[in-house]
């Protein structure tokens, strides 16, 4: 009973975010489902207009994903995208329900038989503006998280406030159409009297659709509470809450600052968390699997909790590694060459690079040498053949003795003269380069 078994890896775990996944919108499904009857319930017993509003929220969430998709150039939902439909789901129904309240009051005003447009101009410039007021504040209020140094918080920020947006340019379009089609199609076919009513040759199908369409539970509710509670009605209900508002106003201010001052209070006592947000509770088999990697490989973690705290903890982890690591060796002095240290440099040019024995570098000869003393690396002359081509060539230009494009002896020392004046470095490792390759060939025969 006490073994337990923790699985994971890339394909397993993906698996089971997705599952979680499907199960969250089914519980969304629950959650329309009974906000759906609702708003049957308020929007005046209409199967039609109560559809057409829930359609009115759910067509919000494919047109922020293809903003998302589309604009923003992401190709993935994360699992906050997915908590989106519920916030779009409260903010959605306030709206139908402003704007259908508007157009009720109109109506009642005017009565059933008024101008339809009239109507609905009333429900845009009194609930129009409120919407417009309300969804951009809360758009605004999204957008917010662009400041967020976290990548998933901006993104999920700024679906939201498409997603709010797409919402209010459909509740003052496709709601008001919806409105308009049942005010002048559906509703007068629901007011009409069915014959025969209620008969006995009336189907299930027909008797059910005529409660449906006869159907009125908000106004059935109040009246039936109306008769059963009277002082209940008359008294306690928001009809006659501003006359307690009036008589407890002081009370009620100084209620609300106490409760928001002891709120303030108790969420200043509350010690900020240094753990990573679990996105699935404990017992779950994914959030025991990240928390048996995390203790696993505890060593190879950073452990800390803020950006300075990491990057002071990064410093002293590198520091400990530059301790580790043995510094290079220190890079040879940059001290002139004597006239003797000159000579004896020549003295090895010449014995192993003049092959003919004429006493003079041939251009072929001048470039084996310079190859072996690691020159065309050195002098910045270019790179590959043309960079050589264009130092030897030079070399032999102003050193050479005119004749047959040869380097006699006296021609390098004054080459080697001249570098030590101005380059000493340069003939320091060109004398470096030159032993390691006269380490690798046999000496000149005597």
């Amino acid at each position: 009973d006490r073994l337990g078994v923790t699985f994971g890896g890339d394909v397993i775990t993906e698996l089971e975010i997705v599952e979680a996944l499907y199960r969250d919108v089914s519980l969304a499904g629950i959650g329309f489902s009974i906000v759906s009857v609702y708003m049957w319930a308020h929007l005046d017993g209409s199967v039609f207009l109560a559809a057409c509003g829930m359609a009115e929220i759910v067509i919000s969430f494919p047109l922020a994903y293809a903003f998302h998709r589309v604009v923003m150039g992401l190709e993935y939902v994360s699992i906050l995208q997915f908590l989106a439909v519920f916030v779009i789901l409260g903010i959605g129904v306030d709206d139908v329900f402003v704007f259908y309240n508007t157009y009720a009051q109109a109506t009642r005003a005017v009565g059933r038989d008024g101008d339809l447009t009239a109507r609905l101009s009333y429900a845009y410039e009194h609930a129009g503006r409120a919407m417009l007021v309300t969804s951009f504040t809360s758009a605004a209020a999204f957008c917010s998280n662009l400041a967020s140094a976290i990548p998933a918080v901006r993104v999920f920020g700024v679906f939201l406030a498409v997603m709010v947006g797409a919402n209010y340019v459909l509740v003052v379009t496709w709601f008001p159409a919806c409105i308009a089609c049942w005010e002048m199609y559906i509703r007068p076919v629901q007011d009409r009297p069915l014959e025969p009513v209620m008969g006995a040759n009336m189907s299930m199908t027909r008797r059910f659709a005529a409660f449906v369409n006869r159907c009125r539970p908000l106004e059935w509710g109040v009246s039936r509470f109306k008769r059963k509670y009277p002082r209940v009605y008359r008294d306690y209900t928001f009809k006659n809450y501003a006359r307690f508002l009036r008589r407890r106003r002081r009370w009620l201010i100084f209620l609300c600052i106490g409760l928001g001052a002891g709120g303030m209070v108790v969420a200043t006592q509350l010690p900020g968390s240094n753990e990573v947000p679990k996105m699935f509770p404990d017992g779950h088999n994914v959030q025991r699997f990240l928390d048996w990697t995390q203790t696993k490989f505890a060593d190879e973690s950073l452990g800390c909790a803020s950006y300075s705290d990491c990057a002071q903890h990064a410093a002293d982890e590198i520091k400990q590694l530059d301790d580790l690591t043995p510094s290079p060796p220190p890079r040879p002095p940059i001290v002139p060459f004597t006239e003797d240290e000159i000579q004896t440099m020549a003295t090895d040019v010449m014995t192993y690079f003049d092959k003919d024995g004429d006493g003079e570098l041939s251009y072929a000869e001048l470039e084996s040498a310079f190859t072996a003393m690691g020159l065309e690396q050195l002098i910045d002359a270019g790179g590959g053949s043309s960079g050589m081509e264009r130092l030897v060539n030079g070399v032999l230009r102003d050193y050479g003795t005119g004749t047959g494009g040869k380097l006699s002896r006296a021609g390098l020392l004054q080459y080697l003269n001249n570098t030590n004046d101005t380059q000493p470095g340069v003939l320091r490792y060109a004398r470096a380069y030159l032993d390691g390759w006269l380490s690798t060939v046999p000496p000149p025969p005597p």
